[in-house]
């Protein structure tokens, strides 16, 4: 248990690998309450994947991070704060939130445990098409990257190029925006590369949740 808010607690659950060569990966979901298909995608990978492939790395997993907002379906904490802003202040002026500054409080962990790769699950509940965030220290997308975008695209239509929430779109990846996401924040702080899912809210529950848990697959696959 990494801290509690009302009272509940934000759990990050590990799994080890035998194979002292194994990489560190860490998963995340459930940041905003109103987007269900992370916390329930990541949910069904873990539930039907072989073990055998989640022995390939060391996996640490937050399963549910807004707590609050996700029990009675809204997008902010029972604060009214963003959960997923506020991480790197600087960049968008907005304060952390409650579950910011408890996950921050633990940064040198979170860095260590997602130092190969971090995923983080969300949805853009006003699209129909689908879209991820990259964050890499190369000048373009990686193969990696290319791999996150292409299992959602299994599921959904790509979002077409242009501008996007402030954001540059191109080729169903907006690539190395900054803002103060944790998942921005985490590659800041070390972590070799980070990745947003955006699954389309408008689209069906049920895809929703199969390309969650595909992404979540995927991404392991490929940190084996």
């Amino acid at each position: 248990v990494l801290g509690y808010t009302q009272k509940k607690p934000i759990y990050l659950l590990e799994r080890p690998s035998n194979n002292v060569f194994a990489k560190n990966i860490l998963i995340a979901s459930g940041f905003h309450g109103e987007e269900p298909a992370g916390p329930w995608g990541l949910l069904h990978a873990l539930e039907s994947m072989d073990s055998c492939l989640l022995d390939t790395v060391n996996i640490s997993v937050l399963p549910l991070v807004n707590i609050s907002g996700f029990c009675v379906g809204q997008r902010l904490n029972h604060h009214s704060e963003n959960p997923n802003r506020g991480f790197l202040p600087l960049l968008d002026d907005v304060s952390a939130s409650e579950e910011a500054r408890i996950l921050m409080h633990h940064e040198v962990m979170l860095t260590d445990l997602g130092r190969d790769g971090v995923l983080s699950c969300h949805e853009d509940l006003s699209r129909s098409s689908t879209y991820i965030y990259a964050n890499e220290s190369g000048p373009a997308p990686s193969q990696l990257a290319l791999k996150m975008r292409d299992s959602h695209a299994q599921f959904f239509s790509l979002q077409g190029d242009g501008l996007l929430d402030g954001c540059k779109l191109n080729d169903g990846i907006v690539f190395n925006h900054p803002d103060s996401s944790f998942e921005a924040w985490l590659h800041l702080c070390g972590a070799a590369s980070s990745y947003c899912t955006e699954t389309p809210g408008l689209a069906d529950f049920e895809p929703r949740v199969r390309a969650s848990a595909a992404m979540v697959k995927t991404f392991i696959e490929c940190h084996m």
